[in-house]
């Protein structure tokens, strides 16, 4: 009908040159939305956030007392931590100390869980629905899945952790690890060493003498004698402790935690752009709660309370007697 009236018009010789108008501008619409060129597309946005509040909770997860598992909308593996004392800060003579690591204190901790490895870009994008990642590796043929996320804020961080705990009602908690925590994992359990193992540095994790440059696959260096990966190295990650030079002045012995209120956030283990002296498992790290950076990245802790009920819709199954302190 549409083209038959046009016809009509325009063999009639329609001499109302403002309906003859109107009908040209009308066929010319129809055309290009029915008729788009060759090449033609929609424009889309490759990481727009997608709303997930209303998607499928995870299935339940089985957590046993002392026994990796892992959390089933990330996919992200966590490793059983025992729990210690041990002296944390640096010695007055040790090599490449700096004056925020003092005084030397005793530290005992609650044993807890702690990533194995750290937050890649494809368990971000699992949860967030983007991926906010600087370096990306497909021009060495590499995927981007296993490769660390960084570029993220500690607010980002935050949010992040809010969506993955919204998943389980309670029985898990996944949080930052503390400043005493991370560097308890990284000494292989509160050992005199001063990186997260016995293997040379360069075994243990990139920096810039052999990264090229860039950040690698997580786990692609050496585990420390707990199982955990790139506790040295590859990115810095972020810390639920808040910054201050004089923190350990401040500490408690049991399970400490330095929360005043700063602009910064302490980051720990260093990263793919730094040389070997920020990698030491001692070395802290600051940077400030809104900075996002290609080589500073994340880790999760979590605390599982092994004596809750099983609610269902994400949450654990726990087995073993015992609540996870934090």
């Amino acid at each position: 009908m549409f083209f038959h009236g046009l016809t009509a018009v325009l063999a009639g010789r329609c001499r109302d040159n403002v309906a003859l108008l109107s009908w040209v501008v009308l066929f010319a619409v129809v055309s290009a939305l029915v008729f788009p060129r060759p090449g033609a597309a929609f424009a889309v946005n490759e990481w727009e956030k997608l709303d997930v509040e209303g998607s499928a909770a995870p299935p339940s997860v089985t957590v046993e007392a002392g026994k990796p598992w892992k959390e089933p909308l990330s996919g992200i593996t966590f490793l059983w931590i025992p729990g210690g004392c041990f002296t944390m800060g640096s010695a007055p003579d040790a090599e490449g100390r700096d004056a925020d690591e003092e005084p030397l204190h005793p530290v005992c901790l609650s044993g807890f869980w702690l990533g194995e490895r750290e937050v890649t870009q494809q368990q971000w994008q699992r949860v967030m629905q983007y991926n906010p990642s600087r370096m990306h590796h497909e021009i060495v043929g590499q995927k981007d899945e296993g490769f660390p996320v960084e570029n993220v804020s500690r607010l980002d961080v935050e949010t992040f952790i809010t969506k993955l705990n919204a998943h389980h009602q309670g029985t898990v908690l996944l949080r930052l690890p503390t400043e005493a925590q991370w560097e308890y994992a990284c000494r292989n359990g509160g050992q005199k060493i001063p990186y997260a193992g016995y293997g040379q540095v360069d075994q243990m994790g990139w920096y810039q003498p052999n990264s090229s440059g860039t950040s690698h696959a997580t786990g692609t260096r050496m585990a420390n004698r707990l199982g955990l990966f790139d506790m040295n190295g590859n990115l810095w990650e972020w810390i639920q402790d808040n910054y201050d030079k004089e923190a350990y002045r401040q500490h408690d012995k049991n399970d400490p935690v330095f929360s005043k209120d700063t602009p910064f956030s302490v980051i720990r283990g260093g990263s793919w752009s730094e040389n070997s002296n920020a990698l030491r498992c001692a070395n802290r790290g600051f940077e400030r709660m809104t900075g996002k950076r290609p080589d500073l990245g994340v880790r999760l802790a979590a605390t599982v309370d092994l004596q809750g009920p099983n609610t269902g819709g994400g949450a654990a199954r726990t087995k073993g007697r015992g609540e996870m302190p934090f």
